[in-house]
């Protein structure tokens, strides 16, 4: 019985035909493929790259905005008190919120600059 099923087994395996490559597949064609392959990896990185830029640009601007309509009264009192001394060492918090104003553009450039670089 053993030996009928080995024997059944090794049939089935003759009879089963293994892949071939087609005879003009060349190491030229499988150069072509993986460069293809690098090209559609890249594109596909390319386009998250500018997406994650869209988003963080967005998210942002929604934080900007935020800020304001939530903040918007007392930066009013702020700037009208800046208008009035024209002195910002006076006042901590208005050379925070000036320099914070100052400093987070140049940040985000770098950043997405080292974003697309990569």
């Amino acid at each position: 019985m053993k030996t009928d099923r080995n024997e059944s087994i090794r049939k089935a395996l003759e009879t089963e035909k293994v892949p071939q490559l087609p005879f003009n597949f060349t190491s030229r064609t499988l150069h072509k493929i993986e460069e293809m392959q690098a090209e559609r990896e890249r594109k596909s990185n390319r386009l998250t790259q500018i997406l994650l830029l869209i988003t963080g640009t967005l998210m942002y601007v929604a934080g900007i905005a935020y800020f304001i309509f939530s903040c918007g009264d007392i930066l009013l009192n702020l700037l009208q008190q800046t208008a009035a001394s024209l002195t910002i060492s006076d006042n901590p918090a208005i050379a925070s919120v000036v320099a914070g104003l100052l400093l987070l553009p140049p940040l985000f450039f770098l950043v997405r600059r080292r974003i697309l670089k990569d």
